[in-house]
C-alpha cells in the first residue's frame, strides 16, 4: 500500500514538474526601479515586478505589480507638505496569428493605501489586422476606459477626487511607418471642500476670501464649494517611422479643451504676497501643441558587444498656442478691491523633451536597461509658482531575465 502511494506521489511531482516546465518556458521576469523629481519639491520612487509571456491556451499571459510613493518635503505655493503611497496591478493576455492580434489589459491601483484606500480600475483592449494581399499594411486600433481617483496629479489620487475616462486610438502602418490618430473624453466629479481642504497650507485665507468675502462682496467669479463637475476633450495625430536604417523622424500635434478652469488665488505669505496656481488640477480653456521628433538609434544582435540597444527621442516644440484664465488685484494690495479675472492667449514655443536609452543583454539571457527622461516646458500663467518653466526628470533602471 505504501509503495502505491509512493507511485501516486511521484507522479504527482513529475505532473508538477511538466505543468511548471510546459508554462515557465519562454517567460521573463522583470525588476523595475523608477524615481521622479522635479523643481516644484515634488518627488516619487517606484518599484515594480513582473512576469512576462506566460503561455496559456490561445495566447499568452502577463502581470506586474508596482508600489510608488508620492511626497513633498516641503510646504511650496500654498499646499502643504505631503505623502501617498500607491499601489497598482496590471494583468494583459495578448493573443496573435499571421494576420490579427488582439488583447486585454486590466489595470487597478490603491491610492492612500494605508489611510482612505482610493481605489481605480481601468482597460486597454488593443487589437490590428494585417491585410493578406498587402502584408505591408495594418491596421492598428485601442479602445481604453478608466475609472476611479484621478490621475492628473498625486494630489488628486491622495484625496480620491473621480474622473471617468475614455479614449479610443486608430492608426494605420506602412512598412516601419506609422500614422495614429486619437480621441480621449473625461469626465471629473465635484470636488467637496472637505476632500480638498487638507491640501492647503492657508485654510484661513482660503475660507476667509471664498466663504466669509466673496458670498457679500463678490470679489473672485468662482464656484469653491464644492468644485463643479468638469468636463475635457482630448485629440492626438502622431507620424513616425524611419528615413535611415539609424534615424527616425516624425512629428505629432495635440489640443484638448476643459469646460471649467480654476486658476486661483489660494493662499498669502507673510509679505502679504498671494499665491496663485492651477488648483486642485491644470484647467487650461484650450491648449495645442506641434512637435517634431527626431531619434537616431543603435541595434545590435551581438551579446559580446558593450551595447545592444541605444536611442535617444527628442521632441523639439514647433509651436504652442492655448488659451487661459488669469487674476489681478484690481488695486495691489488691497484684498477688498476683488480680483480682476480675465482670458488670454498664448502663442509661441511649449513642451521640450530629451529621452534615452540605454541596453545591454547578456548570454544567460539576463537583460539590463536604463532610461532617462527630461521635460521642461512653459508655465502659462500669470505668477504660476514664481518661474518661467516647469521641468521634470525621470530615470528607470530595468532588469529582466528571460527562461
Amino acid at each position: 500500500m505504501s509503495k502505491i502511494r509512493n507511485t501516486d506521489f511521484l507522479l504527482n511531482v513529475v505532473l508538477i514538474i511538466i505543468v511548471l516546465t510546459y508554462f515557465s518556458y519562454g517567460i521573463e521576469l522583470k525588476a523595475n526601479f523608477e524615481y521622479f523629481l522635479d523643481n516644484m519639491a515634488l518627488k516619487r520612487p517606484s518599484y515594480l515586478i513582473g512576469i512576462s509571456d506566460i503561455m496559456v491556451p490561445g495566447g499568452s499571459f502577463s502581470f506586474g505589480t508596482s508600489l510608488s510613493n508620492w511626497r513633498m518635503d516641503l510646504s511650496k505655493n500654498g499646499l502643504k507638505k505631503f505623502s501617498t503611497d500607491v499601489g497598482e496591478l496590471e494583468l494583459l493576455y495578448s493573443s496573435q496569428t499571421l494576420n490579427y492580434s488582439y488583447g486585454l489589459n486590466i489595470k487597478g491601483g490603491i491610492a492612500d493605501i494605508f489611510n482612505r484606500h482610493n481605489f481605480y480600475i481601468g482597460t486597454q483592449i488593443p487589437f490590428s489586422i494585417k491585410l493578406q494581399r498587402f502584408s505591408q499594411i495594418r491596421f492598428l486600433n485601442n479602445l481604453g476606459t478608466r475609472y476611479g481617483y484621478a490621475d492628473d496629479n498625486p494630489f488628486m489620487a491622495k484625496i480620491g477626487a473621480k474622473k471617468l475616462s475614455f479614449n479610443v486610438n486608430s492608426g494605420v502602418g506602412i512598412g516601419y511607418w506609422e500614422i495614429h490618430a486619437g480621441y480621449g473624453y473625461s469626465l471629473y466629479d465635484k470636488i467637496p471642500r472637505d476632500m480638498y481642504g487638507e491640501l492647503l497650507e492657508d485654510t484661513v485665507f482660503f475660507s476667509v476670501l471664498y466663504d466669509t468675502l466673496n458670498p457679500v462682496l463678490n470679489l473672485i467669479d468662482v464656484n469653491t464649494s464644492p468644485f463643479p463637475k468638469n468636463k475635457e476633450n482630448r485629440f492626438t495625430i502622431y507620424f513616425f517611422g524611419p528615413v535611415l536604417n539609424f534615424l527616425y523622424i516624425g512629428t505629432s500635434f495635440s489640443y484638448r479643451n476643459m469646460k471649467e478652469n480654476y486658476y486661483l488665488p489660494i493662499a498669502d505669505s507673510d509679505n502679504a504676497k498671494i499665491f496663485y496656481t492651477f488648483f486642485p488640477y491644470y484647467t487650461p480653456q484650450n491648449e495645442g501643441s506641434f512637435n517634431l521628433i527626431f531619434s537616431p538609434v543603435y541595434f545590435s544582435e551581438n551579446l559580446n558587444s558593450f551595447c545592444n540597444k541605444a536611442q535617444i527621442k527628442i521632441s523639439f516644440p514647433l509651436y504652442s498656442f492655448g488659451t487661459y484664465r488669469g487674476f489681478y488685484m484690481a488695486v495691489n494690495g488691497n484684498i477688498l478691491a476683488g480680483f480682476k479675472d480675465f482670458y488670454y492667449d498664448y502663442y509661441g514655443t511649449g513642451a521640450f523633451s530629451i529621452e534615452a536609452e540605454y541596453e545591454k543583454l547578456f548570454k544567460n539571457q539576463l537583460g539590463i536597461s536604463v532610461k532617462y527622461l527630461w521635460v521642461s516646458k512653459p508655465y502659462l500663467a500669470y505668477n504660476f509658482f514664481e518661474k518661467n518653466n516647469y521641468q521634470y526628470q525621470l530615470l528607470n533602471v530595468s532588469v529582466k531575465k528571460a527562461f
